[in-house]
């Protein structure tokens, strides 16, 4: 049982996948974002072993990384330097009220227990583990791009 409900796709999360990418495209995010996502996909597939998982983790990271990192370009003022690195990206977008206090704690707490996890290659539910951060990055990922669509922030050039 347990096996199978691992295994099953849930469609509210599938849906957001699709909106999370839609947002990506129209607020300019780089082409790469979802191409993480999908990445992530393939190695979360039904028959993936321990080396994919971690695969898909590496991916799922990258992505949240580049999800705020990216928009920091969004907020920067003249004469100042975007940060290049997740933790002062997080740290910066707080500041500039992109996100709350209480979403920087709980995606900081989030993205270290997913490093954590990542690094230790004997974790007896590897898969539960990919597939919950997985489901969580998505939801978190559609919750910071509907507030920076709500903010009118997009990146420049993106398509209208």
């Amino acid at each position: 049982m347990k096996g199978a409900l691992q295994q099953s796709r849930n469609p509210e999360i599938e849906g957001d996948k699709k909106t999370v990418e839609d947002y990506l495209t129209r607020l300019g995010f780089d082409d790469l974002m979802v191409k993480s996502l999908n990445a992530a996909e393939q190695d979360l597939r039904n028959t993936a072993t321990a080396f994919e998982l971690k695969n898909a983790l590496g991916h799922l990271r990258s992505f949240l990384e580049q999800l705020h990192i990216q928009a920091c370009v969004l907020v920067v003022q003249p004469n100042e330097v975007a940060p290049d690195k997740w933790g002062a990206a997080t740290v910066f977008l707080r500041q500039y009220d992109v996100i709350t206090l209480k979403e920087e704690e709980f995606i900081t707490k989030l993205y270290t227990l997913v490093s954590d996890e990542a690094i230790h290659p004997l974790i007896a539910d590897r898969e539960y583990a990919a597939r919950l951060f997985r489901n969580i990055v998505i939801e978190y990922g559609l919750l910071f791009l509907t507030n920076l669509q709500k903010k009118n922030l997009k990146i420049k050039d993106a398509n209208p």
